[in-house]
């Protein structure tokens, strides 16, 4: 005996699903319920599903998208005949029914608005191996729950931060972090989201979650946590929808405090100096020496946005331009930052009514004078079109 039902929990493909599940006469109980997943189900809801008397149709209500309207009735056909749960009706009984009274008087009311369904979703982030595919079956599948979610809510941005394991030139680390992101960017574009709403960022090994033992034997988890593609979201606090992004957890004796810097900066203000926004790789020894390196997509033009520091206060952000300035980067530029996005430049005084500290920024960009430090070691650009991305 099999039992069709429709629900929207954490193994749905979008909204409502129709799951199935078969009685076990010898346990005496229901087996775990199936989502027999596509062409049944699809990213948006399916529900009233009926199974005709020969076991071998059903019919379903469906919102998705290839339909004529809301909601369209669909057949399905089975390969082997189904044993479901029939509801037997009463046995039709007749009544005679007297009208004792009627009262015209009746009042116009206002319509009540039906209540609104709050869905819940669960985001896994990517994690993977030196050297190996970031589009494993596994992080795929996290990425599909991702599309999913920002189908049916077009309003939602994603932010996607990839990591690397501190091996070879910050450089290219760099660079392989971002191409990371670019092709998690792809396959969510095959999925039908934007590229407008992915804002993509590649950190290199600036922000390592686990420390480098000191006895130099690396553990699984620094592997693991410290090879990754995390995922943000923004703008969903209007939506009616229940979101648990999952929370990487680091035992304190093995945190390292750049990955703690960087866990608590990004849910709130703090500053970066850009040093170069490009279409290709910044190849420039001097960058070697910047402690904390990100790059961030500008989707507007494509470009590479060479980042350098995360900064609490304007003050140090200050510092770290007037030595990047002598370092030879002379078109660098201080940029805020709220909860991970830059700051539109005539936001900042509305956001300095919140976070203070953006009233220093407001006025020392009056005092910057870019003319006022030399030249030196102008950065060089190099072309890795061609070279394979790990």
């Amino acid at each position: 005996m099999t039992l069709f039902y429709s629900s929207n929990n954490l193994q749905s493909i979008g909204g409502y699903d129709v799951f199935m599940s078969t009685f076990n006469r010898d346990a005496l109980g229901w087996a775990h319920p199936v989502n027999p997943g596509f062409p049944v189900n699809s990213p948006l809801d399916e529900t009233y599903m009926v199974l005709s008397p020969d076991g071998m149709t059903a019919y379903l209500t469906s919102n998705r998208k290839d339909g004529h309207g809301e909601e369209d009735i669909y057949r399905v056909f089975f390969k082997q005949p189904i044993t479901a749960h029939q509801q037997i009706s009463e046995v039709p009984t007749f009544y005679q029914m007297q009208l004792l009274a009627l009262n015209n008087n009746v009042k116009p009311t206002e319509p009540i608005a039906e209540p609104v369904e709050i869905k819940e979703y669960y985001i896994s982030h990517l994690f993977f191996d030196a050297n190996v595919d970031i589009l494993t079956p596994q992080n795929n599948k996290k990425l599909d729950q991702l599309a999913n979610l920002l189908l049916i809510y077009p309003k939602i941005k994603a932010e996607l931060s990839c990591f690397e394991l501190p091996t070879g030139q910050k450089t290219f680390n760099l660079y392989f972090s971002i191409k990371k992101t670019e092709k998690a960017a792809e396959y969510l574009a095959g999925k039908g989201i934007p590229r407008s709403r992915l804002l993509l960022k590649g950190y290199g090994s600036s922000f390592p979650l686990v420390a480098k033992p000191v006895s130099n034997n690396i553990s699984p988890l620094y592997q693991k946590l410290n090879q990754r593609l995390e995922i943000a979201l923004h703008d969903f606090e209007s939506e009616p929808v229940i979101i648990d992004i999952e929370s990487i957890k680091v035992p304190e004796n093995l945190q390292d405090p750049k990955g703690v810097k960087f866990s608590t900066l990004s849910n709130q203000l703090f500053y970066s100096v850009q040093i170069a926004s490009i279409s290709q790789i910044l190849q420039n020894q001097a960058i070697e020496s910047v402690e904390e390196l990100f790059i961030e997509v500008e989707n507007s033009s494509g470009n590479y946005l060479y980042m350098a520091g995360m900064l609490p206060t304007f003050k140090e952000a200050e510092k770290l331009f007037s030595s990047l300035m002598e370092l030879g980067f002379p078109d660098a530029r201080i940029v805020p930052y709220i909860n991970g996005i830059r700051i539109p430049q005539g936001s900042v005084a509305d956001y300095a009514k919140k976070y203070p500290d953006l009233l220093f920024f407001l006025a020392g960009k009056k005092k910057i004078t870019p003319s006022l430090f030399p030249l030196q070691n102008f950065s060089k650009f190099l072309s890795l079109k061609g070279q394979a991305i790990r």
